[in-house]
């Protein structure tokens, strides 16, 4: 049977090349034809030589390169072993490619949530400006009116200002140690300082932070929410009580809603027409304005391309999670063949 031998990186020597000749001791040449010669029977022996040269080629040759970078922590075996194919030669230190497939992975989960976010955003477009029609993000009064037909606006200009008056909110002070028997939800009796008149409220939420009153006295503020009988404005002040627990001072109230509303887009569009006026009550959804469908089609084509786009970073990242998930397996390093260590150029320690 032939012997199979490799070095790592494997070499595996088989056959043999060259010439050879034989000598016969007692063998001799003569023509048999002439002469018959006689001779006593002796015994002895009949030596044979058979003698070689040439070279000695490799049948195999496996050069083993290490395709990733590291620190070697495991390289169990040594010259002279016997080692099948497949088995385990050198193991690499994949401390670097646990941080590469974590950076990977992260990338992916925030891809995937672009996408997501990108995704639902198309789909709120799509019914939000059809007719492509603009709707009120505010509820209230339209105190103000910042566009006219003909505008080019962008996201964050300016439209108008709501105002609603309907239900007014009031912070009054109380002592802290009172303010925590308060929740939200209580109802309270509110006694307009300049009238007497009292109206009543429900206690919206109570404030957490300590405030210091002239005194030294410690106080929360405790929100109020009022339906406005029609004679309350932003200059009427009252103070409260909430069961047998009586407020420290006075607040003022202010409008529930008093806010500039701007427009939420994507991109730029062209007003063709504005449908409200100043005065008008607008709920969430009221037509504002309409749009030119040039423009209104550009726009969704905006939240379109932000899907489009999405997407695509989702596969970058999905393609770099898989390619460090194959260079895993690069950081074990196997005997490709079966056979004979002759030598081993690396031990644990060193760094490929």
């Amino acid at each position: 049977m032939k012997k199979r031998f490799i070095v790592i990186p494997a070499l595996v020597v088989l056959g043999v090349g060259g010439f050879f000749f034989m000598k016969s001791r007692n063998a001799s040449k003569m023509d048999m034809s002439t002469f018959v010669s006689t001779a006593v029977v002796t015994k002895q022996d009949i030596s044979s030589e058979i003698s070689s040269s040439g070279t000695i080629t490799p049948k195999d040759t496996y050069n083993i390169t290490a395709l990733v970078s590291g620190e070697i922590i495991s390289a169990d075996f040594n010259v002279g072993d016997t080692v099948t194919k497949d088995q385990v030669l050198y193991q690499i230190d994949k401390s670097s490619l646990e941080s590469d497939m974590n950076s990977s992975n992260n990338s992916l989960n925030k891809a995937n949530s672009g996408y997501a976010n990108a995704s639902k955003e198309y789909a709120k477009a799509k019914p939000e400006f059809a007719g492509n029609i603009y709707r009120s993000t505010r509820k209230g009064y339209i105190k103000e009116l910042s566009i006219q037909d003909g505008d080019k606006i962008s996201g964050g200009t300016d439209l108008a200002t709501i105002y609603n008056d309907n239900v007014m909110n009031i912070r009054i002070p109380f002592l802290s140690a009172e303010a925590g028997n308060i929740t939200p939800g209580m109802t309270g009796i509110l006694t307009l300082t300049e009238t007497g008149e009292q109206v009543e409220g429900k206690v919206a939420s109570v404030s957490s932070m300590d405030q210091t009153m002239d005194g030294g006295r410690l106080v929360r503020n405790v929100t109020f929410e009022v339906n406005n009988p029609g004679g309350l404005t932003d200059k009427t002040t009252a103070n409260a009580k909430v069961g047998e627990i009586t407020s420290t001072g006075d607040g003022t109230f202010e409008a529930s809603t008093n806010v500039d509303m701007s427009a939420d887009l994507a991109a730029g569009v062209d007003i063709e027409k504005v449908l409200v006026n100043v005065g008008d009550y607008v709920e969430v959804g009221t037509p504002i304005f309409k749009m030119t469908s040039e423009s209104a089609d550009k726009l969704l084509k905006t939240y379109k391309d932000a899907v489009d786009t999405a997407q695509g970073d989702v596969d970058t990242a999905k393609k770099g999670v898989d390619t460090a998930k194959k260079t895993s397996d690069e950081y074990t390093i196997k005997s490709p063949i079966a056979g004979k260590v002759i030598s081993k150029n690396y031990k644990v320690g060193d760094k490929v």
